[in-house]
Formats: structure tokens, C-alpha cells, sequence
């Protein structure tokens, strides 16, 4: 049997009356939720517990399964539990428990039975632990609806089955046990069971088995069907059994259950009685039945007076804020969505205007008060009236936050709040002026004074402090209702500027209706607040760090040369913390209108109501009040970096300790270690006398970088600029935005390759240089190319082009997203390999000896079968005595020039080398294109190999004697070729 309401509070949960602060999270998950505050009860509580009269639930509550017959036997009188507060519905029920039933159920609800001097069962005394019901057991005897079990015996603390409860309880309802065969006998059970189907005892315990111990749930069940059914009277014939219009819970009790909608609530505080309005009647209690406000209810009632009150039918469906509430514009309108479950509506048509036909507020069930203008922090409650599981009606619970001062022993002020309460506060027509004007705030009233005695109020109003405040109209004591809302404390853990949710010590909270925090979208994180709330939403923030937000810093990269002439405002380039760059229009700097931002410095900004941005530089300041750090420094106003006179940042403030990289503090006494995912802005300056590249086609530019790409950066290769840190863990202060000055990008990247063939270059698809280069000894060459644009320095770009040409050995610069942009200045040296052994080379029979290590580059420019070997002329890259770069598989090396020595006047002679392969022709000639006179054989050409070695070789005359001719095999990388006259 499904369990429902009986009304009221509980014990266990914290379940208050409609209009109190209770928080409760729709959601059970570990991420920070949306705070709730659950004025509505959610079903899961309302459907599990009860009120009875004034009187509370049993701790068990939630075990009973037949809860309307446990709540009815209660309110009458019939049950009560045991002394540590449980019911025990499991336990079964003895026949001397089911005795006491009997005689209070047929004396109105109360114990008048009288105690007999002399007992009808031996063992009623004798039983230690049923003795105390000897009165009840007589009383039932005499009145014929308990015989014992033979032998004058009763068994008093056997379980009892459901067939024997059901015989006492027909002979209750005027049975005769002789006449209808209910006596021990063969048959007796199966008259029972037939009599008690007939008079509806066994309702809604179709699948129990009557034959097996009954425990005390279904005892309840039983009872309850019984004080509902007809009692019968006897005519003269002995089968002539008649039902009459009488009822045990009429003819006993006096009562009866009628059931409608709750639609209204009255509440006399001189008497403390409620009067309840249920369909077309009112029943007047000292039972607080607030909660089920326009629920479908069933009264035990007696006469006017309302015994109980429980949910008859249906219940909640849901609960939360308005807010919570999507989905109301689809295409048939018969849903709505809250925290992502989707709810049908029943007999709503298809308008979302149809959405506020079935809203009401709280005690105004059948008034036209919203009109559809439902503020989204007030609570709701959705309700099921017929039981069908959709939602019939929906009740909100309006209300205004009021700012509250002049508070004295039998009064106190409120007014709208206004910004000039705190630093955020919610916005004026967030709130509804129509509730403000019923609690005297009306237009022209600036503040409204209320007398204690006139009101209720909760909780303690304070100066300077806020309450919760609901016009009698939308109470149950048709009283306005102050309630005042503490400042409560906690520290920010997560702020969204998308959708402007708060987390607040992890319990998420909505910010959407604070004024001030569409300017600044966000607020500090770790940093501490006072706030007010209600439902899960921000009312009140108070606090120094309200801010600009990490993301609302900018580099400026580009400022158009004139402002726009109509809105006077200045195209402008930001870069922003996420690396994206953004065009805007920048109307304001430094609070000057008309004013142009500086290339290169460093800003907050806001966009205004216009959609312009205002920008504010960066200033130094340790200890900021208006900043989103708790550390902030600048070199200088606005940090700028660029190619301007004295705008090159700071040397030596950076480092590295054994936590990581770092800033200094400008006073040089604390590191502030940089957090891995730091923003860090840097200014890329790629003067060509800094970089340490030959070729870079790259302008200089500003980027984004991280906090872990600074890593392995010494100091001087970083100048600093700005540096924003906030204290977090053991209230150690880190990096969380920096500023600098570079040569190069860290996020560059090297890589080693011997040219294939010549560079070459395209329009077809974008403007760009490729080059094919060998990177191993795969034999596999690698393409790289520049990005596909024109936007890159044509110069250099050509000149890039001009030097990849085949056979040449490049460090080439990639950028991030792996383009070809430049190439490093690095000089190589050539060899012949004399010694190879163990991870060790010796070159040129010297005695320095490299090493081959793990990180070596290892280049094959021939044969790809051909491994390095003893006799390899090479060209390699040394750091010390490690070779960071190894090409092997080239041409022996030849130089291109020629020494003209002694005897030979080298102002008009000019020797050029030629080659083919290894086989190496010089050929010296006259400038002025004159023919020798001497014969070939008077010069010498010297050959002077990287092994040591030299060859001299003799000179040839040409047939036309214009050429000396030397020609020669290479043995080995050449060192130098010098020309003598013998």
C-alpha cells in the first residue's frame, strides 16, 4: 500500500511549516548542487510521515506499511506505541494485545474497562507477561467475542492469526459468533473468512495470509476497515442478518471521513485553532496541517472539529525553486522539466500561459495574484490532486528580502535593498513591488516601521541586517511574517561567469539576481564572504574581493589609429587569458572617456550596458582591495611591454627552487612559486640580435603561455612585467597570472635534418615555404612548411626559402602547432671518424674524444643500410664532449676556397673548386683572363686533410694556357687547399 502524508512535522527530518527555511537538496550526488531551500517538502519526505493531532509520529514511521490505518487508530485512541517511542508494525500481534483493541475500539477511543475480581482462564494470571490484560480479556469474553481455546485456558501471548482477529472484530460489528458458526469447531475459519470478505475486513490485505500470525501493521488495517463497515442488527429468523446505516467509527466515535482539496487556512491566535477549509466545509484544530495546502486531504472529523487531517490522494510531485523550472515552451505544453526530470502536466492546454492558470500562491487558492509573474527564488510545490502521478496544481510561496535598522525593544525599519548595502546586492525589480507595497513599502515610502506586537517575527532582527518577509495574505496565521536571515560566512570554490552560479564552502548557489555581478561575471575564489540566502539564491554578498576575475584580464595588441567619429569609441585588439584575440570597442581607460588604450599594457576590463569595453591598467599594489589576487605587483602602471623606450620589463626576478619556477616580490624577499596552469601573457620580442636564430619569418607578437612552459627557462632569458598570486594551502601565496618579456617562445620546438632537396615554395593553396629533410637513419624524409599565409615577413620568409638548399644541415624552428618558422643559428663542424667503439667517437686522429649519448641526433644522408663506421666523413653539432647532432653518409667535405700562396701574385688570380662527387678539380685562373707563361708543373696545389694527412698535387697547363688545373680523389674531409709557385 503506497504511503502518504499525514500532515505537519516530524521527528528525524527537519520538516518545518510551508513558510519556514529548510534546506533540502533535490539531488543526491558528490559535485556541489544548487542549495534548495525547501519550504516545500520533497515527496520522498512528505509521502513517509505523519502528524497525529498534536502528538508526533513513531520513530519507526517509516517502517509502516499501512500508514492511513496506523494514523486513524492513533488520532481515535485505538493504538498507541511502545515506551521508546516505536510501533513495531513487524512484531505480531498476541491475543491479549488484540483484547485491549477490541475494548478501547468499542469504548470510544478510551480505557473505561473495569477490572474483574476473578479470572475465566487459569493461565491469565500465571502469565507474567499478559497479566496486566485480565480486564480486557473479561470484557471480551462477556461481551461474546473471545471464547479461550478449551480447558479454561486463553493463551494470552500467542500470536494471534488474522482469521482469529477478524472473528472478534465481526462480532464487534454485531455478528453472532453461535449463529454464524464462529465457534471452535470444523468450519469455523472458513464462516470467518467468508463474513469478513463480506464486510470488508480484508481490504488492502488481499495477498496477507490470514491463516499465519498477524502482525501489528496489519492488525491496524483491519481495525480501521472495521470502524468503516456496516454493523449488522438480527430479525427473528435466524438467517435474517441485516446490515444497517451505522458504522463503528459513527456509532462509537461520532466521527466520520469526508475529503476535498484543503483550499483555505484561518488562524485564531487567541484560541490557537486553525480552521481548514476542505472542499465546502470548515474543521476547526490546534493541529498544525499547514503543509498540505491545496492537496487532496481526507478529514476524520467530528462534527466541525477535525480529529486528523492526511493526504487522501496524490501528494508532491516535485518541489524546488521556480527557477528550477524548464521546458515550459514546448511544442504540445504538457511537460515541464526540473533538474533535468521531466514532469507531465494534467489537463493544462497547450500555452505556456496555461502554466500560471494552474499556479497559485500559498493560502490563495483560487486568486489570480501572479498573472504569470513568478520570480524565480520563490519555492513551489507541484501537486498531484487526483492521483493520477501528474501535476494538477502549483503552489508558490512568495516573498521579498528586506534590508532592516532602527531596531529598538518594540520595533524595527526596513527599506528596499540597495547597493549601497554591500558590495553585491540583489537587483530592485528582481523583487516583486507589490508584496514590498503590502508590507508598507510603497512608491515614495523609503522605509516602513514595524511594531512587534502587530507581526510574527522569527529569529532575531538586528541592525543593519536582513529578513524574509511574506504578507499575511500568503500565511496561515494570516499574519505578516518577519523572518530574519543571519549573515552567513563562507568561503567562494568555484565561481561560473556562463551561467553566474556561486559555489560557496561547495554547495553551489545562483547569482543571477545580484546587481552588480553582470559587471564583473565572477568573483575571487578562495577568498571569504557574508552572504544571505534564500532558496539557493544570492540575495547579499559582502566582501573585498568583488573584483574583476582572472578572465577579464588583457594584453592590448592593437588600437586603430583614429576613434570612431559617431560612438567615439576606439577599435581595439584584446588578447584574452584564454589565447583567443577579440576586436572590440573600447569606450573608456582609466575611467577617461575618449581615451586610447596602450599597445602592449596590461588590463581589467567591463563592458558596459552598451556593449563597449572600459579598461583599468594594472597597478602596483601588494595588498589590493579591487583586485582579483591577494599579491599584486607591477613594474609599472599597466606592465607595459613593447618595442617603446623603457618598456622591457624587469631582469632577474625569475627562478627556479626546488617546488618549481617563480617570481620574486619586488622587494626580492619572498618566491612566489608559478602554478602549472598559470596564465602567463608574454610579450615574444623577436629582435634579430636577440633571438639566437638565424631566420625567424615571425614578427614580434604577444601570446599566451602557461605557467609549466616558463620550465627550464634560466633568469635571464625572462624579463618580468606583472605578477597576480593568491595565498591558497598552509596560506602560501602562488602564481596564478603573470606578465613577461621574451626572445623566444618556449612553446617552440627544434628539430635536426639534412636537406634533400632545394626548398620550395607555393601559391596554390596559401603562400607558404616546405622543404623535405632527412631527420634519422631511416632513410624516410619529413616534409615541414610554413603556415599557409602571407601575413608572415615576406623577407624573411624569402630568405628562409633561399637557404634550405640539398645537402645543407639545419636546426629548424617549428612553432607550437608544429609549422616550419625559422632556423637556428647553429654552427656545425666536419670530420672524418678515425676511432669508433663503445658509444665513442675520435675524429681527425685527435686526441678529444665525443661521446654518442641517448639524446644524439643520428643522421643518415646515404645509404640507409649503411650504419656509422671508421672512414665516415661527418658533419656533427658537440656540446662539450657529448655530439648533440651526428650526419653521416655525406660526400667527404671539400672547402670552397683556395689559400694562393707564395710566388703567385693573389691580387690578380682567382682559383676556383669544382667537383663531382669525391673527385675534387681547382682551377686557377687570371683575373683580366691572361694565359700563363709558365708551364703547369711550376705550382702546387696542397691538400691538407682533417686526418692530418697532406697530398701535394702538380699543376696542369690548359690547351688554351689560360688554367693551372689541380685535380684530385678525396680521401677525407678536406681541411684547406693552398696553391704555391715551385
Amino acid at each position: 500500500m503506497r504511503e502518504v502524508l499525514w500532515g505537519g512535522k516530524t521527528c528525524g527530518n527537519r520538516v518545518g511549516k510551508m513558510w519556514e527555511t529548510v534546506e533540502f537538496s533535490l539531488k543526491n550526488q558528490t559535485e556541489p548542487q544548487k542549495k534548495v531551500l525547501s519550504l516545500v517538502l520533497c515527496v520522498a519526505v512528505m509521502l513517509s510521515v505523519m502528524v497525529v493531532g498534536a502528538g508526533a509520529a513513531f520513530s519507526d514511521q517509516s517502517k509502516i506499511k499501512n500508514t492511513e490505518a496506523v494514523d486513524m487508530c492513533v488520532v481515535l485512541g485505538i493504538i498507541d506505541g511502545y515506551g521508546d517511542g516505536n510501533y513495531y508494525p513487524e512484531k505480531n500481534l498476541t491475543r491479549a494485545e488484540a483484547t485491549k483493541l477490541i475494548a478501547v475500539m468499542l469504548n470510544g477511543g478510551k480505557d473505561a474497562v473495569q477490572a474483574n475480581t476473578s479470572s475465566s482462564y487459569v493461565d491469565v494470571k500465571t502469565d507474567a507477561d499478559s497479566s496486566w490484560a485480565e480486564k480486557y480479556i473479561e470484557f471480551c469474553t462477556a461481551k461474546g467475542i473471545v471464547c479461550g481455546v478449551g480447558s479454561s485456558r486463553f493463551e494470552p501471548s500467542r500470536s494471534l492469526t488474522g482469521t482469529e482477529l477478524a472473528k472478534m472484530l465481526l462480532v464487534s460489528l454485531g455478528y453472532d459468533s453461535v449463529k454464524e458458526g464462529y465457534e471452535i469447531g470444523s468450519g469455523w475459519d472458513l464462516n470467518v473468512n467468508t463474513d469478513a470478505v463480506t464486510a470488508g475486513l480484508y481490504k488492502d490485505l488481499e495477498a496477507t495470509d490470514m491463516a499465519a500470525a498477524l502482525t501489528r501493521d496489519d492488525a491496524a488495517q483491519m481495525i480501521w476497515n472495521a470502524l468503516n463497515a456496516k454493523q449488522v442488527k438480527y430479525l427473528t429468523n435466524i438467517s435474517d442478518v441485516q446490515a444497517t446505516k451505522n458504522t463503528l467509527l459513527g456509532s462509537v466515535f461520532k466521527a466520520s471521513v469526508e475529503t476535498g482539496i484543503l483550499t483555505a487556512i484561518d488562524y485564531n491566535r487567541d484560541t490557537k485553532e486553525y480552521t481548514y477549509t476542505v472542499g465546502e466545509k470548515d474543521y476547526v484544530t490546534t493541529a498544525d496541517y499547514t503543509d498540505l495546502f491545496a492537496m487532496t486531504v481526507s478529514v476524520l472529523a467530528k462534527g466541525d472539529d477535525a480529529l486528523g487531517i492526511r493526504v487522501d490522494k496524490g501528494g508532491v510531485v516535485v518541489s524546488g525553486a521556480i527557477g528550477d523550472i524548464e521546458g515550459i515552451a514546448n511544442d504540445h505544453f504538457n511537460t515541464i522539466t526540473v533538474d533535468g526530470v521531466k514532469y507531465r502536466l494534467d489537463n493544462v492546454a497547450k500555452d505556456a500561459d496555461a502554466l500560471w492558470d494552474i499556479t497559485v500562491a500559498y493560502n490563495d487558492y483560487t486568486g489570480k495574484y501572479f498573472d504569470g509573474d513568478v520570480k524565480v527564488q520563490y519555492a513551489f510545490s507541484a501537486i498531484d490532486q487526483d492521483g493520477g502521478g501528474d501535476i494538477d496544481k502549483i503552489v508558490v510561496y512568495p516573498y521579498v528580502v528586506l534590508a532592516t535598522d532602527y531596531v529598538k525593544t518594540d520595533s524595527f525599519r526596513t527599506h528596499i535593498i540597495t547597493p549601497d548595502d554591500a558590495n553585491l546586492t540583489v537587483k530592485a525589480n528582481t523583487q516583486d513591488s507589490r508584496i514590498a507595497a503590502s508590507l508598507g513599502l510603497r512608491a515614495g515610502v523609503s522605509f516602513n516601521t514595524v511594531e512587534f506586537d502587530d507581526v510574527q517575527v522569527n529569529g532575531t532582527v538586528v541592525n543593519d541586517g536582513y529578513v524574509k518577509a511574506i504578507p499575511a495574505q500568503f500565511t496561515a496565521q494570516g499574519e505578516d511574517i518577519y523572518t530574519a536571515l543571519g549573515m552567513q560566512s563562507a568561503t567562494v570554490t568555484k565561481a561560473a561567469s556562463k551561467d553566474l552560479l556561486i559555489s560557496l564552502d561547495g554547495t553551489q548557489y545562483d547569482g543571477s539576481l545580484l546587481e552588480q555581478i553582470t559587471a564583473f561575471k565572477q568573483i575571487s575564489v578562495n577568498k571569504d564572504y557574508g552572504y544571505i540566502e534564500v532558496n539557493g539564491y544570492l540575495f547579499i554578498m559582502d566582501g573585498t574581493g568583488i573584483v574583476p576575475a582572472l578572465d577579464q584580464y588583457a594584453v592590448v595588441t592593437s588600437v586603430a589609429n583614429a576613434s570612431s567619429d559617431t560612438s567615439h569609441t576606439w577599435k581595439t585588439d584584446l588578447l584574452l587569458t584564454s589565447g583567443e584575440t577579440v576586436t572590440v570597442n573600447v569606450s573608456a581607460v582609466d575611467s577617461l572617456t575618449k581615451a586610447k588604450a596602450t599597445v602592449g599594457s596590461l588590463y581589467t576590463y567591463e563592458v558596459n550596458d552598451d556593449g563597449n569595453y572600459e579598461l583599468t591598467a594594472v597597478v602596483n599594489d601588494p595588498a589590493p582591495q579591487d583586485s582579483e589576487f591577494d599579491i599584486q605587483q607591477a613594474y609599472k602602471d599597466g606592465a607595459t611591454l613593447n618595442e617603446g623606450n623603457n618598456n622591457d620589463g624587469v631582469s632577474n626576478m625569475f627562478g627556479e627552487n626546488t617546488k618549481g619556477i617563480y617570481f620574486l616580490t619586488q622587494d626580492k624577499s619572498e618566491q612566489l612559486n608559478i602554478e602549472d596552469d598559470a596564465v602567463i601573457f608574454a610579450y615574444i620580442d623577436r629582435d634579430p640580435n636577440n633571438t639566437g636564430y638565424d631566420i625567424d619569418t615571425r614578427s614580434s607578437e604577444y601570446v599566451v603561455l602557461k605557467g609549466s612552459d616558463l620550465d627550464g627557462l634560466s633568469s635571464n632569458e625572462v624579463n618580468w612585467a606583472f605578477t597576480g598570486a593568491t595565498v591558497k594551502t598552509s596560506n602560501v601565496a602562488t602564481v596564478d597570472l603573470g606578465y613577461i618579456r621574451l626572445a623566444a617562445d618556449p612553446t617552440d620546438s627544434t628539430v635536426y635534418g639534412y636537406v634533400v632537396a632545394d626548398s620550395a615554395r607555393t601559391y596554390d593553396d596559401g603562400h607558404y615555404v616546405y622543404v623535405d629533410v632527412l631527420t634519422d637513419t631511416s632513410g624516410t624524409a619529413v616534409q615541414y612548411q610554413t603556415s599557409k599565409t602571407v601575413i608572415q615577413n615576406k623577407t624573411l620568409l624569402q630568405k628562409l626559402y633561399e637557404n634550405l638548399k640539398e645537402g645543407g644541415v639545419f636546426e629548424l624552428l617549428l612553432d607550437k602547432n608544429g609549422d616550419l618558422v625559422g632556423v637556428v643559428d647553429e654552427t656545425t663542424e666536419t670530420a672524418t671518424v678515425t676511432g669508433l667503439y663503445d658509444g665513442v667517437l675520435l675524429l681527425n686522429n685527435e686526441s678529444t674524444r665525443y661521446a654518442l649519448t641517448e639524446d644524439t641526433v643520428i643522421i643518415n644522408a646515404g645509404n640507409a643500410k649503411d650504419e656509422l663506421q671508421v672512414g665516415d666523413a661527418i658533419t656533427f653539432i658537440a656540446d662539450g664532449d657529448e655530439l648533440e647532432l651526428v650526419v653521416y653518409g655525406i660526400d667527404y667535405y671539400v672547402p670552397g676556397d683556395v689559400t694562393i700562396g707564395s710566388g703567385i701574385d693573389a691580387t690578380i688570380c682567382v682559383a676556383e673548386v669544382s667537383r663531382s662527387g669525391d673527385n675534387v678539380t681547382v682551377s686557377m685562373t687570371k683575373t683580366d683572363s691572361a694565359t700563363w707563361n709558365d708551364q703547369g708543373n711550376q705550382f702546387t696545389l696542397t691538400v691538407s686533410y682533417d686526418t692530418g694527412k697532406t697530398v701535394s698535387v702538380p699543376g696542369v697547363r690548359s690547351n688554351d694556357n689560360k688554367a693551372i688545373n689541380f685535380t684530385f680523389t678525396a680521401e677525407a674531409n678536406v681541411a684547406s687547399l693552398s696553391v704555391v709557385h715551385n
